[in-house]
């Protein structure tokens, strides 16, 4: 993997290689046969398929955006890959970011593959100047989880960001700026979200868990079985994905393996869409 630069209008956006991890393919699939997901993703052993991990660096003049930090480096329980995560500050000195010049890191939802960097031995800010910012269901959901959601969340990320004054909890759709909008996506978890970065008539969709791969944005169907309010996830693919379309945004995958299809369009294909793998214009990777 590498991290994959790329120009949204004049916004410099870059998907940061945080390594990977092995998860299992069933959990991610949910209720799709095996014969039709394994097709695609390749599946090992013990039923596990590779996972990317791809924090966004939104960078601007005014402030950077992060939005997601991976997971923690050394943790033993998600250390599946032997090539391992890697931690999003080391990600961003590779690309020339110090901790200190992130103004935000924008949080899609609370889960352990999505917070592991927000912390430094679990006590100080990773990024002292930063805001972070989660919608509130996603912060109810994760100060007090059920028994269904026990394992996905760890409240103590959640009282050490208010107890450092650096949680900013937030309701609904919200511009950051003139380029980067958060926008509800409700069903993977109570309070996922997803990032809009615009610039002109040229726009990008960070889709997070909303759809893990490429194949989850083809098929509103394909919905995983961490998702908690399925129904809902279904809605809101149907809504901000169809949108996507009409608006022909640039989709940008979290947890997409390959690094040639963690970008792409929907197109219209009859009465579904096909997912064409490509950047927005010409892009650097590093």
């Amino acid at each position: 993997m590498a991290h994959i630069e790329l120009k949204v209008g004049r916004v410099r956006a870059v998907l940061l290689d945080c390594g990977a991890f092995r998860y299992d393919g069933g959990v991610i699939f949910g209720a799709v046969p095996k014969t039709s997901w394994e097709a695609q993703y390749p599946a090992d052993a013990e039923n596990r398929i590779a996972v990317a991990l791809r924090p966004l660096l939104v960078m601007q003049d005014e402030g950077h955006f992060l939005v997601n930090t991976g997971l923690p480096e050394d943790d033993p329980a998600l250390l599946c890959d032997p090539a391992g995560p890697k931690s999003v500050r080391r990600a961003l000195s590779d690309v020339g970011v110090r901790p200190e010049e992130i103004a935000a890191v924008v949080l899609t939802h609370l889960h352990p593959d999505h917070v592991g960097g927000n912390l430094v031995d679990g006590v100080r800010l990773a990024f002292p100047r930063a805001q972070y910012l989660a919608q509130r269901a996603e912060v109810a959901a994760a100060a007090y989880p059920n028994e269904r959601t026990r394992a996905d969340y760890d409240p103590d990320q959640v009282r050490v960001l208010e107890r450092l004054g650096a949680l900013r909890v937030v309701s609904g759709r919200l511009r950051l700026n003139n380029g980067v909008t958060i926008v509800p996506a409700p069903g993977h978890t109570p309070g996922h979200q997803c990032i809009r970065v615009a610039d002109g008539a040229t726009s990008a969709l960070y889709v997070s868990d909303l759809a893990m791969v490429p194949v989850q944005a083809e098929r509103l169907t394909w919905i995983s079985a961490l998702d908690t309010q399925p129904m809902r996830s279904l809605e809101s693919k149907r809504e901000l994905l169809g949108r996507a379309v009409e608006e022909e945004s640039v989709l940008l995958f979290e947890h997409e393996p390959e690094e040639a299809r963690a970008v792409g369009r929907l197109l219209p294909d009859g009465k579904r869409w096909r997912y064409e793998a490509g950047p927005p214009q010409p892009a650097a990777q590093s």
